[in-house]
């Protein structure tokens, strides 16, 4: 009697192989067609792959990624989520589930995301940073500040996070702290190699500390750099007239909205300045 059991048990795994192996292989496709950038035909393959072995969280996570990279961002957390019921203590993808709520606004999802990877890794520099990313976006910057700063202890040569600090440096008032990390920041570039949104960096930190000559001076050079935003242009603007160069700050204004005539700020700049440029005459 046992044996039958036994028998039938084997006949019913065996049926299930062929399956599991279509699922692999399905799978093992679509990871082809993503590491080529192929993500339409990653999808194609991947959403068959979790039909046929929905239990897979490898499985959801890659269809997550292609989602995620088609622009199907909410399908995309549906697929992460479920893989993260599939594996909860997979660090990395609830780490990647809330790297992708963060991106679509929902800071304290992610938040959370963040502490379930910290309860299981506490050290996650990635972890600490997802956190004070979040914050950020809720306007915590204090908050965001000391989360930003255990994730920079953890990775200290961390770039973006350092950029990252800098901003909430900046939203919390910190001036010097700012200007500090924005000084690091150029400086890990050759002279005449800094790109131009770490000179605008800079420029504004030196804003910030009222260094209105080295504010001038820094965003000067980030706006003769290919491309420059109209972000930057707005900056050099409030520079000149920080340091009493009302035609200067009006002619960056208006290059400001050359660049971009629907960036809002440039547009109210614009009229500010034209306003007192009026009055002026």
């Amino acid at each position: 009697m046992l044996a039958i059991g036994c028998a039938r048990f084997q006949n019913r795994l065996a049926s299930c192989d062929p399956d599991r192996q279509q699922g692999k292989l399905f799978a093992s496709q679509g990871m082809q067609a993503a590491e080529t950038g192929k993500w339409h035909e990653a999808q194609q393959f991947l959403k068959r792959a979790v039909e046929v072995s929905p239990g897979d969280a490898a499985t959801h996570r890659h269809l997550a990624e292609a989602l995620w990279n088609n622009g199907d961002q909410q399908s995309a957390i549906t697929e992460i989520n479920r893989a993260c019921q599939l594996e909860p203590n997979d660090a990395r993808t609830l780490l990647r589930a809330g790297e992708m709520l963060l991106a679509t606004g929902a800071a304290p999802a992610a938040i959370d995301r963040a502490d379930q990877v910290l309860a299981l890794e506490h050290c996650s520099g990635e972890a600490w940073a997802l956190r004070g990313r979040a914050h950020r976006q809720l306007g915590a910057a204090a908050r965001a500040q000391a989360d930003l700063e255990r994730a920079l202890a953890e990775s200290p040569n961390c770039a973006a996070l350092m950029h990252d600090l800098a901003l909430a440096y900046r939203d919390a008032g910190a001036g010097e702290r700012f200007l500090s990390l924005a000084q690091q920041l150029v400086d890990q570039h050759p002279r005449g190699e800094q790109p131009a949104e770490l000179l605008a960096l800079e420029g504004e930190a030196y804003l910030a500390v009222s260094r209105v000559p080295e504010a001038v001076d820094t965003l000067r050079l980030a706006v003769n750099a290919p491309n420059a935003s109209a972000d930057t242009w707005c900056l050099l603007s409030s520079a000149e007239t920080a340091a009493g160069q009302p035609e200067l700050a009006l002619a960056a204004a208006q290059q400001a909205v050359a660049v971009d005539g629907s960036h809002p700020r440039s547009r109210e700049l614009l009229a500010q300045l034209s306003q007192a440029d009026g009055r002026l005459r």
